[in-house]
This record gives C-alpha cells, structure tokens and sequence, in this order.
C-alpha cells in the first residue's frame, strides 16, 4: 500500500537494504514483493496453502503451518534482521507464546517489528459511549480478531515476552474518523500524521512498535 503514514509503509521505511526478514502472516507475498526493491531476502510463513503457494514466487522459502502450532521452525537460530508480525496478533490465541518462540530466531542486534490495531480510538469509543461493539468485514473491528489491544497492553505483552520496545509509530487513516471523515481528503496527510502523533491512543489507528530482545 503506498498510502503516506499507512502502518505498512511506515514499516517498510524502518527496514534496511539488503536485510534478511521473516514475514510471519505473509500472505500472497505484497509486501515480500515490495520490500524486493530494497533487495532483501524475505522468508514467508503462512497458514494458508493458497496464499502460500503464491508468496514462493516474491519470497525466498515459504514455511506452510499455523504459527501457534509450530514448535520450532525451519530456519537457523539468530539468523533475521527483521522479524514481521504485520496484522498478526490480533488473530492469536497465544501471542505470547508466539513471541518467545520467533524471538530465538532474531539476531542480537535485529528488531522485532508489530502493527496493530488500536481498540481504544476514537471512532470505537464513541460506538462504546452508545453500546454499539460491533464486528466488521474489516478493519479495527475485524470478525476474525480474537484481541482487542490497546496501547498500553500490547506494550506490556511485549514486555511479558522478554523483549524491550525500542521505537514506536502511529498510522494515520482520518477517514475513519467521525465527521471529520467526511472532509479527510481534503486535510494534508502530513497533517493527518503530525496530530495522530500528538493525540495517537485516540488517532491512532494503528501502532508500529520496534522491539528488540533484552540483553
């Protein structure tokens, strides 16, 4: 997605060239793909066989399994620059587990990188104040999320799994917002990111956080 301060490319503005990265979730490949112009080498792991079988063609190795099922995975312990959880934790039953275990395969110095979606914005607080949580097809309120993480909380997830967060980032999307929505497209997004910065547990629509093993 080439959207200004959308999480994924603010993701892929953190990434070094020619970096060695695990894209747990990758889907069909998009961002495998993306991150290619920045020569990297992109290892997948996908549930689903389809999506899978499409990501071999932007990524080096795809590993075909649920991520909470594996107990260890195929690749050199120590061995990514970067490990992605990109949209991921929100569909775990155990994302702590998961952490512990992709952490081994982070080197010393790499960073772990997760987006997430911010229950607490604005746009579900107001649907809160009038007794409205309803699921959608997508978005913060996706049917297939089973957490719902905050800021706060998924800081103190991180913290849990023994990794220490080393930046974070705030995705900026005004057109979710209550009326202001309506005239989004008229409000620079350099705007839109700079107050999403200032007020992001309420803007936020997506963190970035950047977490690296503790020593």
């Amino acid at each position: 997605n080439p959207v200004p301060y959308e999480a994924h490319m603010l993701v892929y503005n953190m990434i070094r060239e020619k970096s060695r990265v695990l894209d747990v979730g990758c889907a069909t490949g998009y961002f495998a793909e993306k991150l290619r112009q920045k020569k990297c080498h992109v290892y997948g792991i996908e549930i689903d066989p389809c999506a899978a079988k499409i990501s071999k063609s932007t990524c080096e190795e795809v590993i075909t399994t649920d991520i909470e099922e594996a107990q260890s995975l195929g690749f050199k312990r120590q061995s990514f620059d970067y490990i992605l959880l990109l949209d991921m934790l929100e569909h775990l039953k155990n994302p702590l587990r998961v952490l512990n275990m992709l952490s081994g395969y982070l080197k010393p110095d790499g960073d772990i990188i997760i987006s997430v979606p911010n229950i607490a914005h604005i746009s579900i607080r107001l649907k809160l104040l009038f007794g409205k949580f309803d699921y959608e097809n997508q978005g913060i309120m996706d049917k297939s999320h089973l957490k719902f993480l905050t800021k706060s909380s998924v800081i103190k997830l991180i913290e849990t799994a023994n990794l220490k967060m080393d930046d974070i980032d705030y995705s900026s999307d005004f057109g979710q917002l209550p009326v202001l929505g309506r005239i989004a497209r008229y409000i620079p997004k350099r705007f839109q990111y700079f107050f999403t910065r200032q007020f992001n547990t309420l803007l936020s629509v997506q963190f970035i956080l950047v977490c690296k093993s503790k020593k």
